[in-house]
């Protein structure tokens, strides 16, 4: 499945929770699909996935199984834009049995969205609380580690990590996965 949307804010939290389900459904399914993501996800920054912006007023989200169809080449890295990598990520965190979100910021002035992963058990990271929640969260960016090769050499078209407040300003949803109901609900969604 691939889905487009046009606009300035292109996204929201409910399409990206559904593109992480979609994935861990797909898991599920293909078993030797989440062990090619996993791979990559363990690969040095870079090399499995390769942040890269999409056109200007695009965003397209594609699920994992047709990016395993686009880059049949192991070695290869999946070019991707930062929705697709949480949602692959948070998928595979769901199907390990680990604690599982997805998040998107869009912080204040701007137009555009960014999704990031929370994660639980990441010291080093920035923390970020997700209320209702004990558990202790930090945020991981896919797309800013993938924007930098093995050496630590930022890749053309790639993302600067931002500052770790930007995580938390503005407009914020995050959606935590409930393996019980086997959903992505939301918890958090301020405006």
């Amino acid at each position: 499945m691939e889905v487009e949307f046009s606009g300035a804010l292109g996204c929201c939290g409910v399409e990206l929770a559904a593109l992480a389900q979609l994935n861990l459904r797909a898991f599920r399914r293909q078993p030797a699909l989440a062990a090619e993501v996993r791979r990559r996800a363990l690969l040095p920054p870079g090399a499995g996935w390769r942040y890269v912006r999409d056109p200007r007023g695009v965003d397209r989200w594609t699920a994992c199984t047709i990016l395993i169809e686009r880059y049949p080449d192991p070695a290869e890295p999946w070019l991707t834009d930062c929705e697709d990598q949480v949602a692959a990520h948070a998928a595979l965190a769901a199907y390990d049995g680990q604690p599982a979100a997805v998040a998107l910021s869009e912080p204040r002035g701007s137009n555009l969205a960014h999704a990031w992963q929370p994660v639980v058990g990441a010291p080093g990271l920035p923390p970020i609380a997700i209320p209702g929640d004990g558990r202790a969260w930090s945020v991981f960016d896919p797309s800013a580690r993938n924007s930098f090769d093995a050496q630590g050499r930022f890749l053309r078209g790639g993302m600067r990590p931002p500052a770790p407040a930007y995580y938390a300003a503005g407009a914020l949803a995050i959606f935590l996965y409930r393996p019980e109901l086997d959903v992505w609900a939301p918890v958090l969604d301020l405006e």
